[in-house]
């Protein structure tokens, strides 16, 4: 975005990375935090707004720096919804960066004349983006996003069927619009896939509509406080990935003050 400029002059990360030890949630989950705290806008479009209009991604830091509670519970709700519930504050980092690189990307082709609000907008973008994350952690096998959409919409399909191959190809085929034998080779990819991981244990949120309510910080955080005590931090078998881990610590801390813009 050459013709923007981003001047943060003034400002800094709120919650600075400690790279000496393991990345802690409170970090993690306050990655987009600025100091001291940005101007207060009734709306947050208006951030966006502004931004567009005077060509200052100072307002798109300051969007970020409110609108990182949301983007935490929709985390939060995606895993959830996926059935696979393994907290580690990398992971959580690794997520929320790719939902505020889409957030970045996105930025520029938002229309405000449409009514809609930017975070409507950006809903099925910040949903690709996480799904593009789990997709990396799980499979090593799928060419494409369009195509792992594809994997687990048969494998919900499959799930909801009680596990009736036969029902969930024909179903699939004729919803989908697509040969029965293309539709049996996903049901394959996704129970070779869902042999390593459990079938969905709720409701996909692919295709939800953004509702406008926001999750309670106490909310996430007390379901981030079940997840951490009760489960412990497994190995993940990952190809190699645009996933970003413990080993590129210094990569976040540097990622997050270009993200947040902070000034030194």
């Amino acid at each position: 975005m050459p013709e923007y400029t981003w001047d943060m002059k003034g400002y800094a990360s709120k919650y600075g990375f400690y790279t000496s030890e393991n990345l802690s949630r409170r970090e993690a989950e306050r990655t987009l935090q600025l100091e001291p705290e940005p101007p207060k806008e009734s709306d947050l479009n208006n951030y966006i707004i502004r931004a567009q209009q005077q060509k200052d991604l100072r307002y798109l830091s300051f969007f970020l720096h409110h609108y990182e509670k949301m983007l935490n519970g929709r985390i939060y709700s995606f895993w959830r919804s996926d059935g696979n519930e393994r907290y580690d504050p990398e992971r959580f980092l690794d997520y929320k960066m790719t939902c505020v690189v889409a957030v970045i990307e996105r930025f520029s082709d938002y229309d405000p004349s449409t009514g809609a609000d930017f975070t409507t907008y950006l809903y099925p973008f910040i949903t690709d983006a996480l799904l593009s994350c789990r997709m990396l952690e799980e499979s090593w096998s799928v060419d494409s996003l369009d195509q792992y959409k594809k994997i687990r919409g048969i494998a919900w399909k499959y799930r909801t069927s009680g596990e009736n191959t036969k029902k969930t190809i024909s179903e699939y085929a004729a919803e989908k619009n697509c040969k029965q034998e293309t539709a049996a080779e996903y049901l394959n990819a996704a129970k070779g896939i869902r042999s390593r991981q459990s079938f969905y244990v709720s409701r996909q949120d692919e295709d939800s509509e953004e509702t406008g309510e926001d999750v309670s910080r106490d909310d996430y955080w007390d379901y981030a406080e079940i997840l951490w005590n009760g489960i412990k931090a497994e190995a993940i078998q990952k190809k190699p990935s645009m996933l970003l881990t413990i080993e590129n610590k210094c990569y976040w801390e540097n990622a997050t003050l270009s993200v947040c813009a902070a000034a030194e």
